[in-house]
């Protein structure tokens, strides 16, 4: 039920805030912005009230003008980071949903080989890039430096180094992001953005001035405090990802030695290591639980790997609960449907098994799992059926993965 107006002006945005009533909050911390009653504190709430509410760029604005009143608040500042690098992912991201084949998201599977310190692809990928749209710039800078600091080949980088494109940027915004002033460039290139929402350029030069803003505030961070948590937290995010596992991996435990109660650190490095050290994980997923009862993704985790160490019952509750909290995830649903299968319940899982089957066809191994519950429930036909589906896209998983001739 909606309060009434006179009472709902009587409570401050930081009362509304906490009672998560975060519409409401912001609305009233706007109030307070124009009416010119705004305090630094004001400005703090109205930006995690933008946050909650999932509008990532309207938080900028309010962090920043707080920080100019407490520049060494660590934990704005960590926010701010954050925020910036959360939207330049999604800039980035956004390139390939546009158009996957396009100049720019063969740009961005090339600096994402780089990051993997896959050479070779990297400047196959710049090369597809570059055939598509040669005047693109940077790129043959990208291929230049992998040639000369990664392969040793000067020639090769001297080469490459000289074809890049000299002449002037194309627009104010990308001519302030290449100059590395990309807070001035912002306002231009969000513009841009809006005239021509479907052009990969625009999501790509944003992507690349959040970066920029994100290392910026991460940089602030460290001069207030080399030693905080919170810069620790963001490196971690950062190496992570950026595909720097180690890296991200030791950052984290930096986290947990300075704050070992600090909500989903524990979760964090457990997905990085699920695969190499599964005891490790999932002690560090049991003690999130304990911080976080309902972290649904932790007990989608958690069970996922006790199905994989071969203790279904055990993942069962979790891995129902987690769909319970979130109904879409389709790892969760997989790993329930086999620990059931394996418990015995075949007839139970099937419900789940063809939902995945369904949402993800080319998946052979659920199609496995389809087999073992329809044999079960002595569905022979249904069974050999599955296993024909899980033997044909296994052997078209294998095609692709095999070396060109």
């Amino acid at each position: 039920m909606t309060l009434p107006l006179l009472l709902l002006l009587q409570i401050s945005g930081e009362q509304l805030y906490q009672a998560g009533r975060f519409a409401e909050a912001r609305d009233a911390l706007l109030r307070d912005v124009r009416s010119a009653n705004a305090k630094p504190e004001t400005h703090f709430w109205l930006g995690y009230a933008e946050l909650a509410l999932g509008n990532k760029p309207g938080a900028i604005q309010p962090f920043e003008t707080y920080l100019k009143a407490s520049p060494k608040d660590e934990d704005v500042l960590y926010a701010l980071a954050r925020t910036y690098a959360q939207l330049a992912e999604m800039s980035l991201e956004r390139i390939f949903a546009l158009d996957p084949k396009s100049a720019r998201a063969y740009q961005m599977r090339g600096i994402r080989f780089e990051l993997e310190k896959e050479w070779s692809k990297a400047i196959e990928s710049y090369e597809t890039a570059l055939k598509l749209t040669p005047s693109m710039r940077g790129v043959w800078s990208s291929i230049a430096r992998i040639y000369a600091r990664e392969l040793n080949d000067a020639s090769r980088g001297r080469a490459a180094a000289a074809r890049e494109p000299l002449e002037p940027s194309p627009s104010l915004g990308i001519a302030l992001v290449e100059k590395k002033q990309p807070r001035n460039a912002l306002p231009h290139l969000l513009e841009w953005r809006s005239a021509q929402p479907r052009n990969p350029d625009a999501y790509y030069y944003l992507g690349e001035a959040y970066t920029d803003l994100k290392v910026g505030a991460i940089q602030r961070l460290r001069a207030v405090n080399d030693s905080s948590y919170r810069l620790h937290q963001v490196l971690a995010e950062s190496y992570a990802s950026t595909h720097r596992r180690e890296e991200a991996v030791e950052e984290y435990r930096q986290v947990l030695k300075l704050r070992p109660g600090l909500p989903g650190v524990q979760f964090e490095l457990a997905r990085l290591l699920t695969d190499s050290a599964p005891g490790e994980a999932r002690a560090l997923l049991e003690r999130e639980l304990r911080i976080d009862p309902d972290h649904f993704a932790a007990k989608s985790l958690l069970g996922q790997l006790l199905v994989a160490l071969h203790e279904s019952e055990t993942a069962v509750p979790l891995l129902e609960s987690a769909l319970a909290a979130r109904d879409s995830l389709a790892g969760a649903r997989k790993a329930l449907g086999k620990a059931l299968v394996e418990t015995g319940k075949p007839r139970e899982a099937l419900d789940h098994l063809l939902r995945v089957a369904r949402e993800d066809p080319g998946d052979e191994q659920i199609h496995f799992v389809l087999a073992q519950a329809y044999r079960a429930l002595g569905l022979s036909s249904e069974a050999a059926r599955e296993m024909a589906i899980h033997r044909e896209v296994t052997r078209k998983l294998d095609a692709g993965n095999s070396p060109p001739r």
